[in-house]
């Protein structure tokens, strides 16, 4: 969870970066308040499209195109909350263009793995915004975004059809720009573009890169997508850094499903072969990350290995495991130090990246319009035929990123619930890889955890998910440093004066309060009244002087300064004397002493 003093450290430090460097990350919240999609439920980040805007909620991922829901066929969709796009409103801005080129349905189809139908699709540029980001205090509008939009249909599994739910926000292409030129009512030609470039070539962000991390809806943890940077309280441990030419595609060297030292959840232990479950031979596994596909997508044979281990059972009408609620080993699944463990290569063979998914992250839910009544189930879809996926599910507990500008992905560790205070690093143009945390991935999740050895899934057994391998790119930009530099000389500085006036404050009071300080217990006896003039003379008072005179010795210490014998009487039934007026000597206030210190006559005490 996040600190409040974690939290002003952080926007301390990175205001004050600001004051140098001319290009910050720049940060695209989710929506904290509602979330979407009959298969999560997943957090989406809301934008604004078109003139006037219209808000919509999207889902980060996908690349080439950013996919839009119309209005036509979601109008009455009761499921469909995320919002859609009516392009008719925003026809009479500069911004807007009708392209006549239409993608194929497929290939919506191919991004969320479902069997997808269009009554209408068109390629539109219009106006998107982002409402003041973080740190920016303004909105950041980005002309001509790219967006297929369309009428879009999803039939699932068990053959129900809908609306798409929902839309996608790319992750746009290597050049940033698609040029069409063919337009209706325009002549020449126009360039779609995407969010990420627009801002690199406006001098916003440094680099042509974004990262995020889905967090978790169940689990209250945040969203976090960036671009041009990231934050780092998202990744644990040294991450994996791969060529992204190629599209987003691994190879999967082993997979395990893992629990606490001592934990009951794996009573014949952990299961670390579940890549070879019914191949042996199969000592790796090609893999992509899809952050637009909901599910993992795995071959049948890993699925029901992993499965075993659970209290559910599959369901062939919905292609999907659904966990049968009524077991009592399914209520402890919420507390169980329990977690799917893929490891990837890094730069060499034996070093790899140990991405860690906890059970409870896996534990999701069906709802309308795949299902009548909400559905707890085990996103593991069977893909025998297909290329091994994985999507969303996974993203909850990965860290994923790409700079355009040097071809290069990354993946790291996320953390749980537990998260620090965010810590903004800037992606340079030049920059193959992000920094780590180097916080314990285990500590991020010790409140959920319950059951027994959650102390030592935070240990060796756990890991933290770093390991040597390649040297991390480097984390705070030039301009952010001299910003941190400045920031601190200046509040040094002002540390510095406001102690220099608080002493000098606190030397005037004492100056001004010598000045009227009363004699102490411990000064001498004040001067005697000038001759011929009596009056009542009484010492301070004080009862910590040490003991009283004896009368004799009193009686002489009075007769020699004058004083009016019978004046004042301790403990007696006698009063002071009156005196008259002239008889009385006042002593101005503040007069100066004009009485030699040694002429003062000093009253001899007998030895105790």
């Amino acid at each position: 969870m996040y600190t409040l003093a974690g939290e002003i450290v952080s926007l301390l430090f990175f205001s004050v970066s600001l004051v140098c460097s001319a290009t910050v990350p720049l940060e695209l919240p989710f929506n904290s308040t509602n979330f979407f999609g009959p298969d999560g439920p997943w957090q989406a980040v809301p934008i604004s499209l078109g003139t006037p805007p219209q808000i919509i909620n999207l889902l980060p991922g996908g690349t080439f195109f950013n996919a839009i829901p119309t209005h036509q066929l979601n109008k009455k969709c009761s499921h469909c909350g995320a919002g859609v796009y009516n392009s008719t409103k925003g026809a009479s801005s500069s911004a807007f263009h009708n392209i006549s080129f239409a993608a194929p349905a497929s290939q919506l189809a191919g991004w969320i793995r479902e069997k997808v139908n269009a009554t209408k699709t068109q390629t539109i540029l219009d106006y998107m915004e982002i409402s003041k980001p973080p740190a920016f205090g303004q909105k950041v509008q980005v002309p001509h975004l790219d967006m297929m939009t369309g009428d879009w249909a999803v039939t699932y599994p068990n053959g129900r059809t809908a609306p798409l739910p929902i839309g996608y926000l790319s992750f746009g292409t290597q050049s940033g720009v698609q040029t069409f030129s063919q337009d209706q009512g325009f002549s020449g030609t126009v360039n779609g573009t995407f969010p990420y470039h627009w801002a690199f070539n406006q001098g916003l962000i440094a680099s042509q890169s974004w990262t995020l991390h889905y967090g978790s809806v169940k689990l209250n943890i945040p969203g976090s997508l960036y671009m041009g940077g990231y934050d780092q309280s998202r990744i644990l441990g040294d991450p994996g850094i791969y060529d992204s030419t190629e599209g987003y595609s691994l190879t999967l060297n082993s997979l395990s499903l893992a629990a606490a030292p001592g934990s009951t959840a794996l009573p014949s232990g952990n299961q670390t072969t579940l890549l070879q479950a019914g191949d042996q031979s199969r000592a790796s596994l090609p893999i992509t990350i899809e952050a637009q596909a909901p599910y993992l997508y795995l071959p049948t044979q890993i699925c029901d290995s992993i499965a075993a281990n659970l209290p559910v059972s599959w369901n062939d009408s919905l292609q999907l495991y659904t966990y049968t609620t009524n077991l009592p080993s399914y209520p402890t699944l919420n507390t169980t130090a329990l977690w799917l463990d893929f490891s990837f290569p890094k730069t060499t063979p034996s070093d790899l990246l140990s991405i860690k998914v906890p059970i409870q992250l896996l534990i999701l839910t069906l709802e309308f319009p795949i299902v009548d009544i909400p559905t707890p189930y085990f996103p593991c879809r069977r893909t025998d035929n297909k290329p091994a996926v994985l999507g969303r599910a996974f993203l909850q507990a990965a860290f994923f990123g790409q700079n355009w500008g040097t071809s290069t992905f990354f993946l790291a560790q996320a953390p749980g619930p537990n998260l620090g205070g965010k810590s903004y690093v800037e992606i340079q143009d030049g920059d193959k890889g992000v920094k780590g945390s180097g916080t314990d991935w285990g500590t991020t999740w010790s409140t959920v955890w319950r059951d027994e050895g959650v102390a030592g899934a935070s240990g060796e057994n756990a890991g933290s998910g770093s390991s040597a391998g390649k040297k991390p790119g480097k984390g705070l930009s030039a301009g952010a440093i001299v910003g941190v530099v400045v920031g601190a000389l200046f509040m040094l500085g002002m540390v510095a004066a406001g102690v220099f006036f608080w002493r000098r404050r606190r030397r005037r009071r004492r100056t001004h309060r010598s000045v009227h300080r009363m004699p102490s217990c411990r000064s001498r006896a004040p001067p005697p009244p000038p001759k011929g003039v009596h009056g009542v003379h009484r010492s301070p008072t004080c009862t910590s002087c040490g003991p009283p005179l004896p009368p004799s010795a009193r009686a002489m210490d009075e007769k020699k300064h004058g004083f009016v014998e019978g004046a004042l009487e301790i403990g007696g039934s006698r009063t002071i004397s009156e005196v008259s007026s002239q008889e009385v000597y006042e002593v101005p206030a503040r007069a100066e002493n004009k009485f030699p210190v040694n002429e003062f006559p000093v009253s001899e005490l007998p030895a105790r």
